[in-house]
């Protein structure tokens, strides 16, 4: 019954997202600057964090309960392949134990100076190395809370998988009009910036996919990307087990209503090469550059080496092979 009531209210929440993500620049010689919230929004972030806050007290009361059974039973395993290096090994986690490694993060957070669980549910979520948090903030790699206005570069770096400087070769539209993602993006990848050693076998060519239908503009979180235009791109493969995880949820509620929520993912989700862009990250160097006052290629060398110490700091790869206490 408790399993159920989760179920309902981790949907309750998943149904409430307009955008995984709504993050932004926080001006000053930042590439980009987002829109102000609405007040309609503000309100439905309100209607989130109560939701999430219901979903996480039924989780630590479930939690908190012996396994009567006695069996060690597994952690559910991930609907897609290779979203994470350590995604095998987390999945091979008993319950038990992957809730004290996640229990120690959070505790650890708090002994770090983080006490607001959404931040740290976020950091848990994009694999923030909790044991670093100094580092990173001296670094300026960490938000000072979930507003999106108080995200920047080096944030963006922090929370992604894949940083790379690429060229839009090719946009291609999905002719299913309720698919999830509607436009999916050939880019020709001229320099990783970081994010490599993440994805040994990654090619030239990578694909990025959007929510948004290019023909009929872009959501104010998603680039309007153009032909033979060169971008920095911050990607993560995180919003696509979130969004298959959320069929999955409504394919669990066996509902007409849940069922219609269902929105299609494409056929290649599971390729390693495709990726989604963080929300509002996405820079179009030349046009920055016009408009940049300075030494622009001191600024995207300094921001670089910048992004390779994140990287290397935080260390995803091994996010299961450290301990947290």
């Amino acid at each position: 019954m408790k399993k159920n009531i989760i179920i309902v209210a981790v949907i309750l929440v998943l149904a409430l997202f307009s955008s995984i993500y709504a993050m932004s620049d926080d001006g000053g010689q930042q590439p980009v600057k987002p829109e102000k919230k609405t007040e309609a929004v503000q309100a439905q972030n309100e209607q989130i964090q109560q939701s999430e806050k219901m979903v996480q007290e039924k989780q630590t009361e479930v939690n908190g309960q012996e396994n009567k059974s006695g069996e060690e039973k597994k952690i559910e395993k991930f609907i897609l392949k290779n979203v994470w290096p350590d995604q095998e090994k987390s999945a091979q986690l008993t319950e038990e134990k992957y809730n004290q490694v996640r229990y120690d993060y959070f505790e650890k957070a708090k002994i770090m100076g983080e006490e607001n669980r959404q931040v740290v549910n976020d950091f848990w979520d994009h694999r923030v190395n909790v044991n670093k948090i100094q580092e990173l903030k001296d670094l300026d790699a960490l938000p000072q809370g979930k507003d999106v206005e108080q995200f920047n570069s080096n944030c963006f770096a922090l929370f992604s998988q894949l940083v790379v400087i690429g060229t839009v070769k090719k946009i291609e539209y999905d002719s299913n009009i309720n698919a999830r993602y509607k436009t999916t993006v050939e880019v020709e990848a001229n320099e990783v910036i970081a994010g490599d050693e993440l994805f040994p076998s990654l090619t030239k060519i990578i694909y990025i996919v959007l929510e948004s239908d290019l023909r009929n503009g872009n959501w104010n979180s998603e680039p309007n990307l153009k032909l033979e235009t060169k971008y920095l791109f911050y990607l993560t493969r995180y919003p696509l087990e979130f969004y298959a995880r959320y069929n999955d949820g409504c394919l669990k509620g066996q509902t007409e209503r849940w069922l219609k929520e269902i929105k299609p993912m494409p056929d290649n989700i599971n390729d390693l090469n495709v990726f989604a862009p963080y929300s509002y990250s996405t820079v179009d160097l030349e046009a920055f550059k016009r408009t940049f006052k300075g030494d622009f290629e001191k600024y995207l060398n300094d921001l670089f080496n910048t992004i390779k110490k994140i990287f290397k700091i935080n260390d995803k790869a091994n996010f299961y092979n450290r301990s947290y206490k």
